[in-house]
């Protein structure tokens, strides 16, 4: 039974783009978001913000981590069902490394990821890892893949960091986000802290350290 009494996501603020550095920031405005777990609804602030030098939208306001673990402790089930159609084309993009890679990994695609089973349903051996969970060895992974996840990461300079030295040399991270310019009024009814562009997707990958960088819409 869910509880009806709503708790407030603690939060700090931030003043810099977590995409490409910058401090020359413009405030568009505070939103509450009340938003359910399969046992509590959570109210979270935002404080929405445009970076003036690549355009990245973000909310100033970082929720503390120890709440919004809770939140997503109880994370509805569903979400992170994905359709067989959201399989096939994921597939038919990863396709080509998997043949390459002896480590794949799916980091916060939940425990009950639908990806991370179909995978296993072809016989490809990959690891599913939640943000919370002790990570493999630094250096041990050939592909990571990740959906709809960095939307929701707080510190986006401690993920990218630990992601980047999980890979091996020449190693290889695909994930999928998305379009703050063609979806803007969903993304910013969710829980998402992040909504990214075309350009400061760009601005992102060069600050963390990948090369050979591609970007593909669906």
């Amino acid at each position: 039974m869910m509880n009806n009494r709503s708790v407030k996501i603690r939060s700090n603020e931030i003043f810099y783009c977590n995409c490409c550095g910058s401090t020359s920031l413009d405030e568009l405005g505070m939103r509450l978001e009340t938003l359910s777990s399969t046992k509590s609804l959570f109210t979270f602030r935002f404080k929405d913000t445009v970076c003036l030098s690549c355009g990245f939208v973000f909310s100033k306001e970082r929720q503390n981590e120890d709440d919004i673990n809770l939140y997503y402790t109880n994370y509805h089930p569903e979400a992170s069902q994905a359709s067989a159609q959201e399989h096939n084309i994921r597939y038919s993009v990863i396709e080509k490394y998997l043949h390459l890679s002896k480590n794949v990994c799916e980091i916060g695609g939940g425990v009950n990821s639908s990806f991370t089973k179909y995978l296993k349903g072809l016989g490809i051996k990959i690891n599913n890892i939640e943000i919370s969970d002790a990570w493999p060895d630094v250096n041990s992974a050939d592909l990571i893949i990740s959906y709809y996840l960095l939307e929701h990461i707080n510190q986006l300079d401690v993920f990218l960091s630990k992601i980047n030295g999980l890979l091996k040399k020449n190693g290889i991270f695909i994930f999928e986000v998305p379009d703050f310019l063609s979806s803007s009024a969903a993304s910013l009814n969710e829980e998402h802290v992040n909504h990214f562009n075309e350009k400061c997707f760009f601005a992102l990958a060069a600050r963390y350290g990948f090369k050979n960088v591609t970007h593909k819409e669906e």
